[in-house]
């Protein structure tokens, strides 16, 4: 058997805080990427997936313990803790003597397969398990890791550093439980890119029916000259990639087709866009899509009476979700048992939001109005929600010959006048985060009341005064507060008896015990698996 047939195999499994080196960030370079293939996650002895365990808002309290495993190449020798070091050895020269029946005793090692010079040697790979206490990111960071599925772990003591692990394929069952949750995200990043490239085009008129015919429209543009399904041995018009020279002829898309794939995505993107209170981030007619949420529940019993009388055959009805094999019956006797209630919208399911969801649907999309400060068309400052991302996180400065800030003629004296501040812009540190708090253009938030948001409006605003900095801070703080949400983390203010603000911060924390498992126990795996690259 020559090396590389006796490495082909990945050893293990073993757990990631005992194989891998605390000082694996340090040994890293940003963004501390490591790459897993093959990942299978279970809870409680029982494979699971995605669709279970993600949330759009905070996660409840009580969450099922969840862990992953997943195949890593070992690219350094230095990533590997000195206990690792010597398993993995161990385990090389077992499987050698297994193996080699004319060897008696091993005496690989570690260093001389991996070699001294860069370049050189072969690399192992090895099944590791993590305990998942971070949600899931898809689709929703730019730079390194646009287009990656990525969960996040800490490693180090006694400060933990951020380790993210991009998913580059999943084991097939978990694959089936994640179906969903990635087909979501799929679907919100097609509205924001339809956001984006016409972020001018007024929020008022972003309907479900412009959603559709954009939808429809982009199909016709992508299936012009691309083929999912081809052979290019046979084919000399179409590259390795699926693309065609000449112009193809796709099938027809009817809107009642699109209609439906909205449908299967309706209630999750309401939730996803009321999650958040800042306007920046919405990117439809929230009135007009609950009324769309409200009309697909009604709709539904219906046309799953039709199609099981015409299409039997189908697999899943119309507006509904993928439904794996293993959870159809299941899915099937629990919509038997709860009635159906057409009127209202339960998105409890999907995360908990301060002052709950109905709170946030009265509000957004029942009684909402578009304000006046909104421009002429009813979109929210157009013109400065897309600002370079290299500005986040950074004051904003104007041009001391900017036509806006040229000093007019007049009769006071500039040096006593606190309007003109060069500085008058809050970004989100963070680089994903659009997020900005504008003193000269303030947007309305739930930290305002009437009259504070009118004094936000006068001319003669002034920065050093301190109620103007106390409501700037509360507008930072409500998005800090956000941010931890999304990653877990309550945080909730009071006063103590002496009158003094106590601030406390909560992490939600999974039920039950984590599942250590033993470092060399079997993992039953299967060999397909879903491509994420």
């Amino acid at each position: 058997m020559t090396l590389l047939d006796l490495i082909s195999e990945p050893f293990g499994p073993y757990p990631d805080a005992s194989i891998l080196s605390g000082d694996l960030p340090k040994l890293m370079r940003a963004p501390n990427k490591l790459e897993l293939r093959n990942v299978y996650m279970k809870s409680k002895g029982r494979p699971t997936g995605l669709d279970v365990t993600e949330y759009v808002a905070t996660p409840p309290r009580k969450t099922l313990s969840v862990q992953f495993f997943g195949i890593l190449k070992i690219e350094d020798l230095r990533w590997l803790s000195p206990q690792g070091h010597e398993w993995l050895q161990n385990a090389l020269r077992e499987r050698d003597e297994a193996r080699n029946s004319n060897i008696k005793e091993s005496r690989l090692t570690l260093s001389s397969l991996y070699g001294t010079l860069p370049g050189t040697g072969s690399k192992i790979s090895v099944w590791i398990y993590c305990k998942k206490n971070h949600q899931a990111s898809f689709l929703r960071k730019e730079g390194h890791f646009r287009g990656d599925l990525v969960f996040q772990t800490q490693f180090g003591t006694p400060r933990p550093r951020t380790v993210f692990w991009c998913i580059r394929s999943l084991d097939i069952r978990t694959a089936s439980l994640s179906r969903n949750y990635l087909e979501h995200w799929r679907f919100f990043d097609c509205i924001k890119q339809l956001h984006l490239s016409d972020p001018s085009y007024p929020l008022q008129k972003r309907k479900p029916k412009h959603i559709m015919l954009a939808l429809k429209q982009r199909f016709r543009a992508d299936a012009k000259h691309h083929r999912h399904d081809f052979d290019p041995g046979f084919d000399s018009d179409v590259d390795e990639e699926g693309n065609t020279t000449l112009p193809r002829r796709p099938r027809h898309l009817s809107s009642a087709e699109v209609y439906g794939v909205m449908a299967s995505h309706a209630e999750w993107f309401l939730a996803q866009q009321l999650a958040t209170s800042y306007t920046i981030h919405t990117y439809v007619n929230l009135k007009k899509w609950y009324e769309f949420c409200l009309k697909v529940k009604q709709v539904k019993p219906e046309k799953r009476r039709l199609q099981h009388e015409t299409q039997p055959w189908r697999k899943w009805m119309w507006g509904d979700p993928y439904i794996p094999p293993l959870t159809k019956k299941k899915l099937q006797a629990q919509q038997k048992q709860q009635p159906s209630q057409t009127g209202s919208i339960d998105l409890s399911r999907f995360g908990i939001v301060p002052g709950g969801w109905e709170a946030r649907i009265e509000k957004r999309c029942i009684n909402y109005e578009f304000p006046d400060v909104y421009n002429d068309e009813g979109y929210p400052g157009e013109e400065q929600a897309f600002e370079d991302d290299g500005a986040h996180g950074r004051p904003m400065y104007d041009s001391d010959m900017s036509s806006e800030y040229r000093s007019a003629p007049s009769g006071s004296d500039s040096d006593d006048s606190d309007v003109d501040v060069q500085w008058h812009r809050w970004c989100c540190p963070d680089r994903d985060c659009e997020y900005y708090a504008d003193l000269l253009e303030m947007k309305r938030s739930t930290r305002f009341s009437a009259p504070e948001y009118e004094f936000l409006q006068s001319d003669s605003l002034m920065i050093g005064e301190s109620q103007v900095q106390e409501l700037l801070l509360s507008v930072i703080e409500e998005h800090y507060h956000e941010h931890l949400m999304r990653i877990g983390y309550n945080v909730t203010s009071s006063m103590t008896r002496n009158m003094k603000p106590k601030i406390r911060i909560e992490r939600w924390q999974p039920d039950g015990e984590s599942e250590n498992g033993h470092g060399h126990e079997e993992l039953n795996v299967k060999e397909e698996d879903m491509d994420l690259s």
